[in-house]
């Protein structure tokens, strides 16, 4: 993932070793964060995301859908500041 927008031209970004799946999802699947969690992380989570069993993969869960582009403007804002 690389983020370039509003750090003035600079670009950041997480190299990863390893992805262990890539799942498609419903929007129904999706739970919008709205005010009932910590103001101090609601701004950095996009969602909820329910996964559920299918016959083949056995799993069911919660994902918690991350900003990535904001929680790294985040990061540079402070790290420049």
């Amino acid at each position: 993932m690389l983020v370039s927008g509003g750090n003035e031209g600079s670009g950041i970004g997480i190299i990863v070793d390893e992805v262990h799946s890539v799942n498609a999802v419903s929007e129904d699947d999706i739970e919008q964060i709205g005010d009932n969690i910590s103001s101090d992380i609601n701004g950095f989570i996009k969602g909820i995301i329910m996964v559920r069993n299918t016959e083949n993969s056995g799993k069911e869960g919660l994902i918690i859908w991350l900003d990535m582009e904001k929680i790294l403007g985040d990061l540079v804002a402070r790290h420049q500041g």
